[in-house]
C-alpha cells in the first residue's frame, strides 16, 4: 500500500461502508483500473484515489440509489480530498471520475473516468457480481424479481456499455458465469441418475504409487473368488490411446490440457456405454481404476476449471462407492523410485503434493453413494481388505451379487 493509499484509508476510516461496497469491492476496482492503465494510460494517483472514494455514499442510508448516491459519495470524496496534497487539477478529476463511474448510458469525458467505470463493473461480474448484487438487494430490501432483473438485463447493459477492448475480453467469460447461475435458477429439479442396473460401480483413485492397480486387481481378485461377477476396467482405455495416435502431435502440442480433457471425455463415454453399463447391467461388479475424478485433480487450471469438469460429466451414473487412496508423499515417491521405469510427468514431489490436496478437496463433490479414504501406507493386503469391507458395508451386491 502506498502512501496516497494509506492516507485515504485514514481519512475515510471513520466512514460505515455499504457492506456490499466495502474493501473487497474496492480492492478489485483498484486491481482491474491498474490493469487497464498499464494498457491505455492515465494518471495512477487519480485511479487510485476514484478506486477508494467511488462508493463512498453508499453507506448513507437517506440517499442509497442512483444520483442521490453519486451525490452522497461525491460530497464525502470532496471532505476526504480536501488536506490531501494532490492538486486542484487532479482532484477534479477524481470527483468527474466519481461522479460519472456508475451511469452504464454515460461516457466520461476523461480516461481515468472510463477506466474507473469501466473497473467497476468488471468488478461486479461474474460470481463476486452475483454475491454483491445479493448483498446489495439484501441491505436495499429488494424483491427477488429486482435481482434476477440486475443479473440478467442489468449485467448484460453494464457489458455492452464497456469502453475498452481489454474490459471485454476480461468480462466476457465472468458474463457467462452469471448467465449460468441465472439460467440454473429457471432450470427444474434434476433427481440424480444412479446407473439403474443390478450390478455396482466402485471406483478407486488417487495419487501416483498409492497402488491403484495392485489394490484393484487383488480386489477384483478377492470378489471373483467369492462367487461374485466382477469386472476391473482402468482409464484411460484403449480409445485413448487410439484417439491420441491419430493427433499429429508434432504440430500441436499434444499435452495441452483441453486437448486431454476432450480426449478423456471421448474415451470415457466410449469406456461407459460399451464396457461398463452393460457389465452393470448384467449385474456385474465393476471395479475401475480413475475416473472423471483425475480429469478434474490433474488437467484443471483451477479449482473452478475442475469443478466445472465434474458439472461436465453429469451424464455419467453416480458410483455406488469411491475409493480415495491416500498417503504421504515421501511414500509415494519411493514406491515410484522402486518401479521399473522413469517416472511419468506428473510424479515430481511438487505435482504429487499438489494433487494429493486436489483429491482431498475434490472428492467429496465427485457423484458417488459413498466416499471411503483409505490410510495407502498399509500394507496391501490391510487396504484390500478395507475396501473389501466397504463394499460389503455398503451392501453394494444387489440381486446376482447378492452373495457380497
Amino acid at each position: 500500500m502506498n502512501s496516497l493509499e494509506l492516507e485515504l484509508w485514514q481519512r475515510i476510516a471513520g466512514l460505515q461502508l455499504s457492506v456490499s461496497h466495502d474493501f473487497h469491492h474496492i480492492q478489485r476496482v483498484q486491481r482491474y483500473a491498474e490493469e487497464l492503465r498499464r494498457v491505455y494510460g492515465g494518471d495512477p494517483e487519480v485511479l487510485t484515489a476514484a478506486a477508494i472514494l467511488h462508493d463512498l455514499g453508499r453507506g448513507d442510508r437517506s440517499r442509497r440509489h442512483g444520483l442521490e448516491s453519486i451525490e452522497a459519495s461525491r460530497e464525502l470524496a470532496t471532505a476526504a480530498l480536501r488536506f490531501v496534497d494532490l492538486g486542484a487539477e487532479k482532484k477534479e478529476a477524481i470527483l468527474h471520475a466519481i461522479v460519472t463511474h456508475d451511469q452504464p448510458d454515460l461516457r466520461p469525458d476523461l480516461l481515468e473516468a472510463r477506466i474507473l467505470k469501466d473497473a467497476d463493473f468488471l468488478a461486479g461480474f461474474g460470481a463476486w457480481g452475483i454475491l454483491r448484487i445479493a448483498m446489495w438487494s439484501g441491505e436495499t430490501g429488494r424483491r427477488v424479481e429486482e435481482v434476477v432483473e440486475k443479473l440478467g438485463d442489468g449485467m448484460r447493459r453494464r457489458f455492452d456499455s464497456l469502453e475498452f477492448d481489454l474490459s471485454r475480453e476480461i468480462a466476457r467469460r465472468d458474463l457467462l458465469v452469471a448467465q449460468l447461475f441465472l439460467a440454473e435458477l429457471s432450470t427444474e429439479h434434476r433427481t440424480p441418475l444412479g446407473h439403474g442396473a443390478q450390478g455396482a460401480y466402485v471406483v478407486i483413485d488417487g495419487i501416483s504409487g498409492s497402488g491403484k492397480n495392485t489394490i484393484a486387481e487383488k480386489v477384483t481378485a478377492a470378489l471373483a473368488g467369492s462367487g461374485v461377477k466382477a469386472l476391473m476396467v482402468e482409464e484411460p482405455g484403449e480409445h485413448f490411446r487410439n484417439l491420441r495416435h491419430a493427433i499429429p502431435c508434432n504440430q500441436i502440442d499434444c499435452a495441452a490440457p483441453h486437448l486431454a480433457k476432450a480426449l478423456f471425455m471421448a474415451d470415457r463415454y466410449l469406456l461407459m456405454e460399451q464396457t461398463i453399463r452393460p457389465a452393470l447391467a448384467d449385474g456385474s461388479l465393476v471395479v475401475s481404476v480413475r475416473s472423471y475424478l483425475s480429469t478434474a485433480v490433474y488437467q484443471s487450471e483451477s479449482d473452478a476449471d475442475a469443478y466445472a469438469i465434474m458439472l461436465e460429466y453429469n451424464w455419467a451414473p453416480r458410483c455406488d462407492l469411491l475409493v480415495v487412496l491416500d498417503l504421504e508423499i515421501s511414500f509415494a515417491l519411493e514406491r515410484i523410485r522402486q518401479r521399473r521405469k522413469s517416472p511419468g510427468d506428473f510424479e515430481t514431489e511438487e505435482d504429487l503434493r499438489k494433487h494429493r490436496l486436489r483429491y482431498q478437496r475434490y472428492a467429496p463433490a465427485f457423484n458417488a453413494r459413498r466416499l471411503l479414504v483409505v490410510d495407502a501406507q498399509q500394507t496391501t493386503e490391510v487396504v484390500t481388505e478395507d475396501v473389501l469391507a466397504a463394499i460389503r458395508q455398503c451392501a453394494l451386491g444387489r440381486s446376482k451379487n447378492s452373495g457380497l
